[in-house]
């Protein structure tokens, strides 16, 4: 064989399992590729919904790389017209106690959720929900901003504008 052609193999042809994906390394190694650049930088996106979109980009190849590992390395798509073929969807629970992996279910050809982020079975599905549970939380959760007013030219939180205010008319 070409030495060409055996790095490719090597790089396509790993023999992880999906419980072996515990980062998006991992997962990269997986699919073949390299992790250095592969995921943009959204630099032209809203500030705020920056990290959702890296998180969904890494999300997308995390669950395509368990999806194959769990396949004999074969990359597995979701068959829509098949109604016996499972697919599995992640569910997510923010409460007091925080954001957590609250369920997995799976769906019959009608949907209401994304397929590419859909899972082969149940265990892979709960695997990278509760391995990548950060991930999930920084894609689905917009976090509240504390608010920042503009005094004397620089941007201050509303207690740090209070604070500067008090100061300047000697209020203890």
């Amino acid at each position: 064989m070409a030495p060409y052609l055996e790095k490719i193999n090597q790089l396509t042809h790993t023999n992880m399992k999906y419980t072996d994906i515990k980062t998006f390394e991992d997962a990269c190694k997986v699919k073949g590729y390299d992790p250095n650049g592969l995921i943009p930088s959204f630099s032209n996106y809203p500030k705020q919904h920056v990290k959702a979109m890296i998180a969904h980009a890494k999300l997308v190849i995390i669950v395509d790389a368990a999806n194959q590992a769990e396949n004999n390395n074969t990359p597995w798509k979701p068959d829509w017209s098949n109604s016996s073929e499972y697919k599995y969807h992640t569910y997510f629970y923010y409460g007091s106690s925080g954001f957590s992996a609250d369920a997995c279910d799976y769906w019959y050809t009608v949907t209401g959720v994304g397929s590419r982020l859909i899972f082969r079975n149940r265990e892979v599905a709960i695997h990278i929900a509760t391995q990548f549970l950060d991930l999930y939380k920084e894609y689905f959760v917009l976090e509240k901003q504390e608010a920042k007013f503009e005094f004397g030219g620089k941007f201050y939180t509303k207690k740090e504008v209070e604070d500067i205010i008090k100061s300047k008319i000697n209020i203890k």
